[in-house]
């Protein structure tokens, strides 16, 4: 139970991989606080992690919004006293984020604040009862396009998680006086319920896919969650600052 009774704040916790970590966080014996905008998927969250066993609370709110992540961050004091880590998973894809020509502002200032701006706030809203606790964890969901660009053009994702990985670097060197580690996450192409309906609607989809891809499969939700609960986690008490490719080999095959 490497996360036994540590209270860990998860956004976009309603689905994908924000709900598949909320629920390994659980059985690692975390007390969650699970936020998003769609009350009825964290209820569904959070009802499946009570049956098991767990404890998880949630609280609707949009973290591009600063008044609403301070509220989220009390939410999570009044219910628990404390705050031990904190998962930023929250994003957004926009279909119309294209090349730098192509791209409307209004789509990139939009990808900008829904990836990075929300990164900011949550964790501005966290840090001081991270310090109240003694310490903690933040881990940010970056991606792999944050390290490589993408094949496919999508200049205002990929910018937006470049910086999650540049802001991360720097939140772990000015926080680590104060016992607080901060790592990125850069996963690869995920198994979601998203990235399922891509390839449902395009039968050469996997086919293009696979060739780049060394262990041949997309990565699952679980696994991503796995990596996260490690950060979060005393296990990686001497890892900060980092950003973690997984990815099954796609970025070393490109850089080798």
């Amino acid at each position: 139970m490497k996360l036994a009774d540590r209270v860990i704040v998860v956004t976009g916790a309603g689905r994908g991989i924000g709900a598949a970590s909320a629920r390994h966080f659980a059985e690692q014996g975390a007390k969650l606080v699970l936020v998003s905008r769609s009350r009825d998927q964290l209820e569904g969250v959070a009802e499946s992690i009570r049956s098991a066993g767990g404890d998880a609370r949630t609280c609707t709110g949009d973290v591009t919004d600063e008044k609403e992540c301070l509220a989220v961050a009390a939410y999570a004091i009044d219910a628990f006293g404390r705050v031990d880590g904190l998962f930023n998973n929250a994003g957004a894809h926009l279909d119309d984020d294209a090349g730098i020509v192509n791209t409307p502002y209004d789509t990139w200032k939009r990808l900008l604040v829904s990836n990075l701006d929300s990164v900011f706030l949550m964790s501005k809203a966290v840090v001081p009862h991270l310090v109240d606790a003694g310490g903690g964890s933040i881990v940010n969901n970056a991606s792999m396009v944050a390290h490589m660009g993408s094949a496919t053009p999508q200049i205002a994702y990929c910018a937006a998680k470049g910086g999650v990985v540049a802001m991360s670097r720097e939140m772990a060197i000015e926080l680590a006086s104060k016992n607080i580690r901060v790592n990125a996450i850069s996963p690869g192409p995920v198994h979601t319920t998203l990235h399922q309906t891509v390839i449902d609607q395009d039968a050469g989809y996997m086919d293009y896919r696979l060739p780049h891809m060394p262990m041949k499969r997309l990565g699952e939700e679980s696994e991503i969650a796995t990596v996260a609960a490690f950060l979060l986690s005393n296990e990686a008490s001497f890892l900060t600052g980092q950003s973690l490719l997984v990815d099954g080999g796609i970025t070393a095959a490109f850089t080798t």
